[in-house]
């Protein structure tokens, strides 16, 4: 049978054979899918099509545990501004259109898709319109409605009972499942919050919530509520295993002891935090032995979705306040650890996602991929990618649909977006 390059892999190949392949984690030098299961083995064999691996690493498909993909609009304008939540986030969102929200959703997931994501976790209002462009790339996707009742862009208690109905009558694909998202601890009232938590445990969900991400907001909530948001969010039921508690910036040690006996997954955003505010004490909360992810934020506080780089910015930013780098903690937190809050397995098995990079001279040698892969590669590098045993990327590009499409969908819609929104508020912004 013949030997083929890893160029040569198409969307038509199914069962495959890849050999001398360097695996993340693993002795295995082959990896081999049949009838849709990947397995590992140490001696070359020859199922399917087969392929030589010289030269490229596989690694399981990255996760970006926190985004708000949407937020193309707010690329380069957020920077340098104070307060920039509740001063141009809440103000410009109020006047969005749900209709605009898939296409302003493409420049994220393409980005991330070419970069080695394969699953987000998305927060963001409309939240079905962005659950169809996800669907419309072959990723896979946790999305949540973001629900707000005291603040925010559109308070409303309405919006929850339209998402409980949502979540019970779903309608996306299998990929993409529902998570429950209440916005914050200043933008939630205590009833709202208890009952979304309650319904959430109830129903098996996951809850992804923005929590102590700025002083702000644990000042705001302190004086309403005579405690912190991560107390606030314990006493309503919304910490606990399956919780996502996004950014913890203003967090108090005695918050990030909340944090660890409830056994909530912390979220860190480590470039967004520190343009937006400061770097969240992810030393702390990795001392106190919690259970950390990555996610990159938004385009408003970040401007990239290349989890490589964010990972990279996560590890140096820990080596300064700690002194200690461990390339096995960074592929815990990439690999395994969204897995108990997401109900979902993050790791290598027979049905996982994976991603096949390639490992030119740049990187060479390989002496320990899982430093590699942080520290030596980057996100662009992402070859191929297999999502639910479908390849989403082949050599470098995108395969459910053309950057030729998704970009005059997209700036057809900024055109209308930037017309209509400055028109609303009475001022320039683009």
């Amino acid at each position: 049978m013949k030997t083929k390059s890893l160029t040569e892999l198409s969307t038509e190949t199914k069962d495959f054979t890849i050999s001398n392949l360097n695996i993340l984690g693993r002795s295995e030098t082959c990896a081999v899918r049949q009838d849709g299961k990947l397995s590992f083995h140490s001696a070359p064999l020859s199922i399917g099509e087969v392929f030589n691996g010289t030269g490229h690493s596989m690694s399981p498909g990255l996760i970006n545990s926190h985004t708000h993909v949407a937020m193309s609009l707010f690329r380069d304008i957020s920077h340098s501004q104070s307060e920039m939540i509740e001063n141009l986030f809440f103000p410009i969102e109020s006047n969005i259109k749900k209709e605009w929200l898939a296409a302003l959703s493409y420049p994220a997931l393409v980005q991330a898709l070419k970069t080695g994501t394969t699953t987000i976790v998305d927060h963001y209002y409309s939240s079905a319109f962005i659950g169809k462009a996800i669907d419309r790339l072959g990723m896979r996707g946790f999305i949540g409605e973001t629900i707000a009742d005291i603040g925010g862009a559109f308070p409303s208690k309405e919006t929850w009972q339209k998402t409980v109905d949502q979540i019970e009558d779903w309608s996306l694909s299998s990929r993409v499942s529902p998570v429950v998202c209440p916005h914050a601890s200043d933008t939630v009232s205590k009833e709202l919050l208890s009952e979304m938590a309650l319904f959430a445990k109830e129903n098996c969900l996951t809850l992804h919530m923005h929590l102590s991400q700025t002083k702000g907001e644990y000042e705001r909530t302190k004086s309403v509520h005579n405690m912190s948001p991560v107390q606030f969010a314990s006493k309503c039921g919304a910490l606990g295993p399956n919780s996502l508690a996004v950014h913890l910036v203003s967090a108090t040690d005695s918050d990030i002891q909340i944090i660890k006996d409830s056994g909530t997954t912390v979220v860190s955003c480590p470039s967004s935090q520190i343009i937006y505010e400061k770097l969240a004490p992810i030393e702390k909360f990795l001392s106190a032995g919690i259970s950390v992810v990555i996610g990159t934020d938004c385009s408003a506080s970040n401007d990239s979705f290349d989890m490589i780089s964010e990972a990279k910015t996560f590890s140096l930013l820990l080596k300064d306040r700690t002194g200690r780098l461990s390339a096995d903690k960074v592929h815990e937190i990439l690999f395994k650890n969204p897995s108990i809050p997401l109900q979902f397995n993050s790791d290598f098995h027979e049905d996982c996602d994976f991603v096949i990079w390639k490992s030119p001279i740049d990187v060479q040698p390989i002496a320990n991929l899982k430093s590699n892969l942080i520290f030596s590669h980057n996100g662009y590098l992402a070859q191929h990618s297999s999502i639910d045993g479908n390849w989403v990327l082949i050599n470098g590009e995108i395969t459910k649909a053309t950057e030729k499409d998704l970009m005059s969908e997209f700036e057809t819609v900024f055109s209308q977006a930037k017309t209509s929104i400055q028109t609303q508020m009475r001022k320039k912004i683009w």
